[in-house]
């Protein structure tokens, strides 16, 4: 965890909010502004993304249903966030820009499978460390050979989105079972794909910017990077440089075997295929080692053989989940677990043994005993999941020495247990990220009446200030139609299932609280945040509050709750 301050009042240059400034400044971020006022661009797009959603469904290509599910509604500005990069000198700060609950979010998920569907044409890019080592050992470097890594600089911002669009319409032109993946039209994917790309933009501190380096950190990025790049593998294959049939990538980082005198010319040659965005780093293997991703290759000169181990960075500090930590004692071993099998898939054997032995000393050095990490080392035959717990989950903090006892007690009674930590460091300290306040969606909220005795609890989706401008409106709009005389339309109106705080604010003599209106409560999923609403109207009632909402699934548990919330 690093601390740092807040503002430049108190930080100065060592400050987040002076870091932040050259995050943006790095990512040539302008204030987004109009008519002298700061802008927040999120209606904009999403009117935008709505237009051709609308006419997706008119051509018959999505259901109604369908558009609805894709439709950017109810959304935020994308936000972004600083994180430490703590291996570099004066701690740098990563720009991560979060597109959760952004109008791009739902319609990105929806483009990746098109897009992975382009993937795969030239065979080079691998998943992960296990599947480079299948590829490496079966090559055999000669004498004269050595081993180099090339990488991309900034990957993402470097893709030429204009030629990557291009490349993307061609290949589903040619895409004969499009079908077969999607009902999209090819015009309807490329529409959807310029309007993610032709505007980023963010909120930071509660004010918004346009970014000039693509929407990085949303998904459909990542796999136009990867389109893209396999493209210039095919252009960068020539006579004059075969050794780059056998290419292995992952990302931006890719190994080559070459000639010593090769290297650098190579290099050349990657660097002039696109000089104005690809450019390309190389390291060679020095003393016959080269780390790749967690990998680290060792050229065996005598058997021309590569051999395997595991590669930690320099910046890597051994530190760990301590032994003394908040966790379930299942989650420490599944922690000294998991470096025992990357160890066992990734280390040949005569590298085996020694980082055993490393993880031994890891453990012990953040506080566990030489017996416990040995026990979790052993491999232990692995056992059916329990038939009998048939009877639900139950879901409840880690509390240390209570929780093992319980957990046993409610298997024999047919439970499963989940357990979860409350209570982190990170939650007791400031968050850097920019609150949401009004722009929270997933809630209970609590709407009072001035007079003290009513409330109205109510739960949404939806952002707090949509749903909140929507009981503003109907209790404006309630109350002009009974003084135009319109009584039936004010029926009408106080009898739909969010009518209660209407029809009491007709009959009350005093006004709805609305500044003391607030969130209570966050659950995204629907279920549970319709029991928290109920347990919200209990905890009213208990107070002397009558709840205005007509929804309340729990009062057989009141005399339960009423205990718990105290009197």
């Amino acid at each position: 965890m690093i601390a740092m301050d807040k503002t430049y009042e108190k930080g100065g240059e060592n400050s987040y909010e002076f870091k932040m400034r050259k995050v943006l400044d790095d990512m040539k971020a302008k204030p987004s502004i109009r008519s002298g006022k700061d802008w927040d661009l999120t209606e904009k797009v999403s009117r935008e993304g709505k237009a051709i959603i609308k006419e997706m469904i008119d051509k018959g290509e999505i259901t109604e249903t369908q558009g609805r599910k894709l439709c950017p509604n109810d959304c935020r500005a994308p936000r972004i966030t600083g994180y430490p990069k703590v291996h570099k000198k004066d701690v740098p700060l990563r720009g991560v820009v979060s597109f959760i609950g952004s109008p791009y979010e739902n319609i990105s998920k929806a483009l990746i499978p098109v897009l992975r569907s382009l993937q795969g044409r030239t065979n080079h890019y691998i998943k992960n460390s296990r599947q480079l080592k299948e590829q490496l050992k079966e090559w055999s470097i000669q004498r004269d050979e050595i081993l180099v890594s090339y990488d991309v600089e900034k990957l993402y911002p470097s893709i030429p989105i204009s030629k990557a669009l291009e490349l993307i319409e061609c290949l589903l032109m040619s895409k004969s079972n499009l079908y077969d993946v999607t009902n999209f039209s090819v015009e309807s994917i490329m529409k959807l794909l310029k309007w993610i790309f032709a505007l980023t933009y963010c909120e930071y501190n509660g004010k918004h910017y346009v970014l000039d380096c693509g929407p990085i950190g949303l998904g459909v990025v990542g796999e136009v990077a990867i389109i893209y790049m396999e493209d210039f593998q095919m252009r960068a294959k020539t006579s004059e440089h075969p050794e780059l049939n056998e290419w292995p990538w992952y990302v931006d980082d890719s190994v080559l075997k070459c000639k010593k005198n090769k290297a650098k010319p190579i290099l050349d040659h990657l660097n002039s295929i696109e000089p104005d965005h690809i450019k390309f780093t190389m390291e060679e293997e020095d003393n016959n080692t080269l780390p790749v991703l967690d990998l680290e290759l060792n050229v065996n000169r005598k058997t021309k053989k590569i051999e395997f181990s595991v590669h930690y960075k320099k910046t890597h500090t051994n530190i760990t989940i301590k032994k003394k930590s908040n966790h379930k004692e299942s989650t420490k071993k599944g922690i000294i677990k998991g470096y025992a099998e990357r160890a066992n898939a990734l280390c040949d054997p005569q590298y085996l043994e020694s980082e055993i032995r490393n993880i031994e000393e890891v453990f012990m050095e953040n506080g566990y005993n030489r017996r416990e990490i040995r026990e979790a080392l052993t491999k232990k035959k692995q056992t059916g999941k329990d038939e009998n717990t048939k009877r639900g989950i139950i879901v409840m903090p880690n509390i240390p020495n209570f929780t093992p006892q319980f957990n046993k007690i409610a298997r024999q009674h047919g439970f499963r247990v989940a357990n979860n930590t409350n209570n982190r460091v990170k939650d007791l300290v400031t968050n850097a990220k920019t609150p949401l306040g009004d722009k929270n969606s997933c809630i209970v909220y609590n709407i009072p009446c001035k007079c003290q005795k009513h409330g109205y609890i109510g739960e949404t989706k939806r952002k707090w200030e949509t749903r909140k401008s929507e009981h503003q409106d109907k209790v404006r709009l309630t109350k002009a139609d009974l003084e135009e005389g319109k009584i039936e339309m004010a029926e009408k109106r106080m009898n739909t299932g969010d009518g209660g705080l209407a029809r009491h604010a007709i009959a009350c003599e005093q006004n709805i609280d609305w500044e003391r209106a607030k969130i209570v409560g966050r659950e995204s999923r629907w279920t549970q945040r319709k029991f928290l609403e109920g347990i919200e109207s209990l905890r009213q009632k208990n107070k002397g509050i009558a709840p205005l909402n007509n929804y309340n699934q729990l009062e057989q548990w009141q005399s339960t709750l009423y205990k718990c919330f105290g009197n």
